[in-house]
């Protein structure tokens, strides 16, 4: 009889103890990390002013989040971008992250398995002048979060 009436309260006590089990965790979606070895906006020899600009393509059929993140100093701006979409960002590092004399690596995260096409180019400027653009080597590879 005691055993009848320990399982019973047990069975009585598991339907509230599950509501208290926490749901499982959403799935881990994959995201894509490009490395840009150096980015920068920064005062060089003969007064020249070095800057990168960046363009990103979404060569995808789906939409995907794209995040910028600068190291030093830190910072970091998100974007949705649709299929087919080009952004293009003219000086990133003084015009998106608003710093004169950095150098930094930069880091952009693609959410899905793939990486957006990605294009930086260094250039100088003085005065007037504007050197011709060199496109800067990056590196890709996929990371899990």
């Amino acid at each position: 009889m005691r055993l009848t009436a320990l399982l019973a309260v047990l069975l009585a006590a598991l339907p509230a103890a599950a509501q208290t089990i926490p749901e499982p965790e959403a799935e881990i979606s994959a995201m894509t990390a490009v490395v840009i070895p150096v980015v920068g906006n920064t005062l060089g020899a003969n007064e020249v002013r070095w800057k990168t600009d960046l363009e990103l393509l979404n060569d995808q059929r789906t939409a995907v989040i794209v995040t910028i993140e600068m190291a030093s100093p830190f910072g970091f701006v998100s974007y949705t971008m649709a299929p087919g979409e080009t952004l293009r960002f003219p000086d990133i590092v003084g015009q998106v992250f608003g710093s004169e004399d950095a150098l930094s690596p930069l880091i952009v995260r693609t959410s899905g398995r793939r990486s957006v096409s990605i294009r930086a180019f260094a250039y100088g400027v003085r005065g007037s002048e504007t050197f011709p653009p060199h496109e800067i080597a990056i590196s890709y590879h996929s990371t899990y979060f």
